[in-house]
């Protein structure tokens, strides 16, 4: 196994890289769930860190909830399939994302999502995530609840998360790459 992580699990994959990426803001929430509703999940942040790292590690530190927050630093990008089939939801708190390529990833992989208004990831997860405001640490804390706690929300998101991922792929982005280039050449 490339990894143990105890069950059940919250999984957030992106580098921590910055702020906007909000990791501290989510440890917050996720604190505040865990105080809230005493469930038994866990917290992966998955991915490389930056300097911006060190104030992820303070406020993991300062969590009540550090015991329940596991910080993976680097993570071999082919073993994200499985780490994304074994959470139980994913969290994306982040402002900044271009692509949002790990909301479309969670989907794809049959798990729901919660994730921020703000940004792209509205427009790339469409209606198929449980929107928040990454600012509003109890509003996401309560996403958190609902998104491992109501059964049928939880079975919307991975229905509808898995057709809408239908939608993306290299060979339809590149058909529509190639029909914008002819368009501006005309």
């Amino acid at each position: 196994k490339p990894f143990a992580i105890k069950r059940p699990y919250i999984i957030y994959a992106s580098r921590m890289q910055n702020a906007g990426k909000k990791h501290v803001e989510l440890v917050r929430a996720f604190t505040l769930f865990k105080e809230k509703t005493r469930l038994p999940h866990r917290l992966v942040l998955a991915g490389s860190e930056d300097s911006y790292g060190e104030q992820v590690h303070q406020a993991v530190f300062e969590s009540s909830a550090a015991s329940d927050i596991f910080v993976t630093g680097y993570f071999p990008h082919e073993n994200f399939p499985e780490l994304y089939r074994n959470a139980e939801a994913a969290v994306c708190p982040s402002v900044n994302e271009g692509a949002g390529l790990s909301v479309l990833e969670a989907m794809a992989s049959g798990i729901p999502v919660a994730c921020s208004a703000s940004g792209a990831l509205g427009e790339i997860a469409g209606k198929n995530a449980l929107f928040f405001d990454s600012d509003n640490i109890e509003e996401m804390a309560s996403a958190l609840e609902r998104i491992v706690t109501d059964k049928q929300l939880r079975k919307t998101l991975v229905a509808d998360g898995l057709e809408w991922t239908k939608r993306y792929s290299w060979e339809k982005t590149a058909h529509a790459t190639v029909a914008l280039l002819k368009e501006i050449q005309r």
